[in-house]
């Protein structure tokens, strides 16, 4: 397998503390690292193809040069993934390439360069699901894919497709990555946006990602199964998120801030824009529906911005969240999709907003009645309704300024009701945190240190503890035939963490155990207990074996956390092909981290955890 790793020459020679620059103006083909060390700059718009992976460490930056012709960018295409795999205190960061990082760029600095797009071979309702490639057409017809706004599709390259029949697609990890700066309108309804996610799914692991002065739209979902949380939208000049094209995922902790002091047509149009089918589509298996808990939607109190608008037949969920300073409107439902009022799914409308708080909502942002939360006579009724236990009060933030005095603090103070109001129950699914309160932030305000809010001043100075310490557990054990091992490892405080689960039994040989007795291939089972309505519940997650598919991100990641290396090496020669590896986020809770061998044979074998986000 062949990899380019950048050199680490060019700093070793150098006597500043400044990164070496390194321009990228070709497609990556092959597996490929970009490290802390360097600053890359993207010349052009750079995919990456034929299935490479490219890993980014933390820390890293990358910048996306001006140009005349097509809006710099950087494209993951299908079948290839990104790592990119930041942590609070070394965030991933996309920014243009005149941006000194000094926060002398604020967030009327929009459009410099492009964004970031994810394409990947999950469901799409835009073509028609199920039928394979029609090989008769010349060239063959694919209707199972769409080619992505903003790029120029190519007949010699499928580069810009996405889509297909794999709600479980794996496009890689993108956590921890600050997005800065970007967005280009190419046409009418044809835009780059910070984070554009095409056909992603739900494989792919995406969370605490920050969009700030963007163009067009923050975040933006064509189709897919991808879930998503930890996401900050801030000062952009058009929808915060927005999703089309039958995205079917959850949410969670989404937030979103409107700027002041742009002028109108520079403001933010909806906090959501949310559009489910195509003329064609019909199937109620093919509109889509987005389930988010926990955001936190502020806009700037602009009669020209409503917090949502609904169209197409989406479907649209949201609870305990929080929604203030909309003067247009609240939730505007158009006409091609007032069916998902009445229209239920699973029991539920598809179009569902319970356990909510809005303030400052409508007429200017002066009132707050209950006739200004929708334009539609049928949703205000059930808003207002007291089964649905919204309340229109004044969620109390401890400071929502937007300029860098240090004065944004979206965390409602304890005298809040979004501490006691009534909450919507969470459904029984681990993926979710059990939040005990309304809106994006509880204690812990998740922004600091890796967001561009942070870094410049917007939040206050003193950073709150998360309430969570470095965990690493580690046992080297023999193991019976037909036996197994087992560690546990408990993640304390609010927010999840990244960890790398590694059982390595060949690799033990250079620890000088027996080679007869070592554990010939180890695989990880991992039994997660979680409280879901005051009752411990238990889900056993899908067995791990390999890690040779994701080498290069098993030995960054690891790397940075002082692992040895699975790769022989000059006083660790032998290759472990057979360990087993998981890299994944954890919630808050209790895990069962059980090793066996895949053939039920015995032997040595070391089964570690540790917490990448220190």
């Amino acid at each position: 397998m062949k990899r380019i790793i950048a050199s680490f020459a060019a700093i070793a020679a150098c006597a500043t503390n400044y990164a070496a620059e390194e321009r990228i103006g070709a497609n990556i083909s092959s597996d490929t690292v970009w490290t802390a060390d360097n600053t890359y700059i993207l010349d052009d718009q750079i995919y990456i193809i034929d299935g490479a992976v490219l890993t980014i460490e933390p820390g890293t930056v990358i910048k996306g040069a001006p140009s005349a012709t097509a809006a710099t960018a950087l494209i993951v295409t299908r079948g290839s993934k990104i790592y990119a795999a930041g942590t609070s205190d070394a965030p991933i960061i996309f920014t243009a390439e005149d941006d000194l990082l000094d926060g002398s760029l604020g967030p009327d600095q929009t459009s410099l360069w492009g964004g970031v797009i994810i394409l990947g071979a999950a469901p799409v309702n835009s073509q028609k699901l199920g039928i394979a490639k029609d090989s008769s057409a010349t060239p063959a017809v694919d209707f199972t894919v769409e080619n992505i706004e903003g790029l120029t599709n190519s007949p010699d390259n499928d580069y810009t497709e996405f889509g297909g029949t794999d709600p479980d697609d794996n496009s890689g990890i993108f956590r921890y990555v600050s997005i800065r700066h970007g967005g280009a309108v190419v046409g009418s309804n044809n835009e780059i946006n910070g984070l554009t996610m095409g056909g992603v799914g739900r494989g792919t692991i995406i969370e605490f990602v920050e969009v700030f002065a963007n163009k067009d739209d923050g975040f933006e979902w064509f189709g897919g199964t991808v879930d998503a949380r930890f996401l900050v939208a801030a000062f952009g000049n058009d929808d915060s998120f927005d999703y089309d094209q039958g995205w079917r995922g959850k949410g969670q902790f989404w937030f979103t801030i409107g700027d002041t002091g742009l002028v109108a047509s520079e403001a933010m149009d909806h906090a959501g824009e949310h559009d489910g089918t195509v003329d064609f589509s019909s199937e109620e298996t093919e509109r889509g529906l987005g389930t988010i808990y926990n955001a936190t939607y502020i806009g700037t109190g602009s009669e020209d911005e409503g917090i949502f608008e609904v169209s197409d037949d989406a479907g649209v969920r949201y609870y305990n969240s929080i929604f203030r300073d909309f003067a247009k409107h609240g939730v505007d439902v158009l006409a091609d999709a007032e069916d998902g009022l009445i229209d239920q799914e699973d029991g539920v409308a598809r179009i569902d907003f319970e356990s909510n708080i809005w303030w400052n909502i409508g007429n200017g942002g002066t009132l707050n009645t209950t006739d200004v939360l929708s334009t539609n006579a049928v949703l205000t009724a059930l808003l207002v309704s007291a089964s649905k236990n919204n309340a229109i009060e004044d969620p109390m933030f401890y400071g929502i300024s937007r300029t860098t005095d240090g004065g944004l603090d979206p965390r409602p103070v304890m005298a809040s009701g979004a501490w006691s109001n009534t909450r919507f129950d969470y459904p029984n699914d681990p993926w979710y945190i059990q939040a005990d309160y309304q809106g994006a932030f509880g204690e812990t305000n998740w922004l600091y240190g890796w967001t561009k809010l942070s870094q410049d001043g917007y939040l206050p100075a003193a950073r709150e503890s998360s309430a969570s310490t470095a965990t690493s557990v580690s046992a080297t054990t023999s193991v019976a035939d037909g036996s197994f091992t087992n560690i546990n490892v408990v993640v304390e405080g609010e927010l999840p963490r990244l960890f790398i689960i590694r059982a390595r039994g060949r690799k033990l040989i250079d620890d000088q155990f027996d080679p007869n007795a070592v554990m010939d291939d180890p695989q990880i089972e991992i039994t997660q207990r979680y409280v879901h309505n005051g009752q411990i519940e238990r889900l056993n997650l899908p067995a791990v074996t390999g890690w040779i598919d994701r080498e290069d991100v098993i030995e960054v990641l690891g790397a940075r956390v002082g692992l040895s290396t699975l790769r022989p090496a000059e006083n660790r020669p032998t290759d472990d092909e057979t360990a087993a590896v998981a890299v994944m986020s954890l919630n808050p809770g209790v895990y069962v981290i059980k090793v066996t061998d895949e053939a039920g044979a015995g032997g040595a074998v070391q089964t570690a955890a540790w917490m990448l986000d220190r």
